[in-house]
């Protein structure tokens, strides 16, 4: 398998963790080659494997702006309209990154893998998951607006990651055009739900959409991850590398109250020991 590039859509309250989980996505992914950011501030980065994208401004792919401006138009709160973006970023990378790998990996800016992961795969298999546990109602609903008929899988795929192939990519985003009559990227935001905050996914849309119509390039390899109330430093790093492949330091969950930053050093390290040796036993 050819190197795989890395996208990363970031956005300003993402600015603590995205240099955390630059680094650690070239140290520890496998087999990687170029890395993307995509945001509207600039960022930058001493390794050359680094490439800073500007967000889209229009066009042929949408601006946030655009976004916004389709959900006030369905009389849909704008205050989703950069997470959802940041969804459409990930799906239609080779719309505004030239030279993007065949396959790829979409990274979430909040998440810090802890130890080496490998995205190789055999052959015949184009879609290698991590399966997750969250279960959300509305992103199955959305998925029936999007294609017709809601899921038959029961599995979540909101790892924060997904490796995506631009050939299916295209043919998923061509049926969802299709059945809509429009662009694709009008069509995902309009499938969104007025009374649901969070109520579509760019990684259950795909990875259902590819386990209904080619589940034969499919193959799950389970990871174990955390998510976080704070941004983890170096040493809890090493801790927690030792039971999680990767952790996320979700905003949503920073702005609710740091834990492990404010206790003192030494009692972080003694709750995270017991975690581990309790995994460990």
């Amino acid at each position: 398998m050819p190197p795989i590039d890395i996208v990363v859509p970031s956005h300003a309250k993402d600015l603590r963790t995205l240099p955390l989980a630059v680094q650690a996505a070239l140290r520890y992914l496998q087999p990687a080659a170029q890395l993307y950011v995509v945001s509207r501030e600039p960022f930058a980065s001493l390794d050359d494997r680094v490439h800073w994208v500007p967000e889209p401004d229009g066009g042929s792919f949408p601006s946030v702006e655009d976004v916004r401006e389709r959900l006030a138009s369905r009389g849909v709160g704008t205050a989703r309209g950069a997470w959802i973006y940041q969804q459409l970023l990930k799906l239609g990378a080779s719309e505004y990154i030239d030279g993007l790998s065949p396959t790829y990996l979409a990274l979430d800016s909040d998440v810090i893998f802890l130890r080496p992961v490998s995205f190789e795969t055999e052959s015949g298999i184009r879609f290698l998951f991590a399966p997750a546990r969250e279960e959300h109602g509305p992103y199955r609903a959305s998925y029936a607006r999007l294609l017709g008929t809601p899921p038959t899988t029961t599995t979540s795929l909101v790892a924060h990651h997904m490796l995506y192939d631009r050939e299916l990519l295209s043919e998923l985003r061509s049926e969802i055009a299709r059945r809509a009559g429009r662009a694709w990227h009008e069509a995902y935001v309009d499938a969104t739900d007025p009374a649901e905050p969070s109520s579509v996914s760019e990684f259950n849309t795909y990875g259902w959409w590819v386990l209904e119509r080619h589940p034969a390039l499919a193959r799950a390899r389970p990871l174990s991850w955390r998510n976080l109330r704070s941004v983890p430093p170096a040493f809890e790093q090493r801790l927690l590398a030792r039971r999680y492949d990767f952790v996320a330091a979700h905003e949503h969950l920073r702005s609710a109250g740091p834990r492990s930053l404010v206790a003192p050093p030494a009692r972080a390290v003694r709750r995270l020991r017991r975690a581990v040796g309790a995994r460990q036993e």
